[in-house]
């Protein structure tokens, strides 16, 4: 069976629908793992440098943000976080 013009005009329209809600699903995600990711600074080497803020602000990558959030747990300074901006230890 073969589509009406005005079914193919609203098939198109859903599936451009669906692209867009994942692409804002994904930056919402991303998002909010930023967020998880300077809070985790935070509380592990206490108030994070400005500049470190703004390199972990421009990741855009999930797979990236969900690295460092895991090497928080790992790691002494935020040197070994791979962000640069000196040597700041892990809150005693």
């Amino acid at each position: 069976m073969q589509m009406t013009w005005s079914e193919k005009f609203e098939h198109k329209g859903r599936l451009k629908g669906r692209r867009e809600g994942r692409r804002e699903a994904l930056e919402e995600g991303v998002r909010n793992l930023r967020r998880v990711v300077l809070r985790l600074l935070d509380q592990r080497f206490g108030r994070v440098p400005v500049s470190i803020r703004r390199k972990v602000e421009k990741i855009d990558s999930m797979d990236r943000l969900t690295e460092l959030a895991e090497k928080v747990l790992a790691v002494q300074s935020l040197d070994e976080m791979g962000l640069g901006n000196g040597a700041v230890r892990m809150r005693s």
